[in-house]
């Protein structure tokens, strides 16, 4: 948009404002994902539906330098009390009697997911002591709650902010 409004130098004396304007106040990680070719806007209030619809509406009517990536911070449940105070459930959706917010699972003949995934690392962890396992408030839908009973000392829970594990582990 800059290139039809102020000609070709004028859009790259823009770009590199924006692009050290980014660097100075945007958030956290913004730097990160336009080394990889993104265009980063947020973080976005997730929980505030007429912004997302307007900023959703602008990213689709202006012309972006490549891929855009919209961090939207949203917090688990918000609005429903049972999904709200069950930390480690309710991030998918099941059967779920309203009111209480109990899940309503069926039992299965076959293995879950969660355990194709848990009990092969397991097994690896047993023959190397080096496997560790890192999960993000998430042990009982991932199966890293199987692991962290057998490895409580190689088993970390960053909790849900993502950005935790990058830190803890660099």
């Amino acid at each position: 948009m800059t290139k039809q409004l102020m000609g070709s130098q004028g859009h790259e004396i823009a770009a590199k404002m924006d692009s050290y304007m980014r660097g100075m106040v945007g958030g956290s990680g913004a730097s990160l994902f336009e080394e990889l070719g993104l265009y980063y806007i947020g973080p976005v209030d997730g929980h505030n539906v007429e912004d997302l619809v307007h900023i959703l509406k602008d990213v689709k009517s202006l012309p972006a330098p490549g891929p855009v990536l919209i961090h939207i911070l949203t917090e688990k449940g918000k609005g429903y009390a049972p999904a709200e105070v069950a930390a480690g459930k309710m991030h998918g959706v099941v059967k779920f009697e309203p009111k209480s917010g109990k899940q309503l699972k069926t039992k299965s003949k076959t293995k879950s997911y969660t355990q194709h995934f848990a009990e092969p690392l397991i097994a690896e962890a047993d023959r190397d002591e080096k496997i560790v396992a890192i999960h993000v408030a998430m042990g009982g839908g991932t199966g890293l709650n199987l692991f962290q009973k057998r490895f409580p000392e190689r088993c970390f829970d960053v909790g849900s902010k993502l950005f935790n594990s990058s830190y803890i582990f660099n």
